[in-house]
């Protein structure tokens, strides 16, 4: 059985690469996250995440500013999406943790860039 109805998730991978507006690739992307949040039914994690709502969306946007990102990007999601949609537990957790350590690892870069390498 699916982890998550796949009506939760059917649709909202960003094709980052037909989209040329960086809004339109955040605004996607804040979609594909509030989708899996809101999948799981835990209040607080959905608490949580719209709390961090604001900052997240500028680092989102910095990431998205350099196009050579969209197509990992795309990947990473489509990896995720499939994992759920085949109800395989270990493969999503896997593909969420390696999407996440990227996105943490692009978020240090761009505060190294902004501070002159302090972080």
């Amino acid at each position: 059985s699916n982890i998550y109805p796949t009506s939760c998730v059917r649709g909202v991978v960003p094709e980052n690469s037909i989209y040329k507006n960086n809004g339109v690739i955040v605004e996607k992307d804040e979609r594909f996250h509030d989708v899996i949040f809101e999948a799981t039914k835990n209040r607080r994690l959905v608490s949580l995440a719209h709390s961090l709502r604001e900052q997240a969306y500028r680092y989102r946007y910095e990431y998205v500013k350099d196009f050579s990102s969209h197509d990992k990007l795309s990947r990473e999601h489509a990896r995720i999406m499939e994992a759920i949609l085949e109800g395989d537990v270990v493969k999503a957790q896997q593909a969420m943790r390696g999407h996440i350590s990227d996105q943490l690892q692009r978020v240090i870069e761009i505060i190294q860039l902004e501070t002159g390498g302090q972080f």
